[in-house]
């Protein structure tokens, strides 16, 4: 590390335990997660709904 060798491996901790509720998700960024992910949920049901075969006269 730093140019000298190390006597003692390194561990990194990646990720910490946390419970996320459904309210959690929503605040993150003030509410900016939670809207650009309904966004993307209504374009996604739009592009589905666009793609069903025309009625039949």
């Amino acid at each position: 590390m730093n140019g000298a060798d190390q006597k003692r491996s390194l561990s990194l901790r990646f990720a910490s335990i946390r419970e996320v509720s459904p309210q959690h998700i929503m605040a993150l960024d003030g509410g900016a997660y939670f809207f650009g992910w309904l966004v993307s949920v209504l374009i996604s049901v739009a592009a589905l709904l666009a793609m069903r075969p025309p009625a039949l006269s």
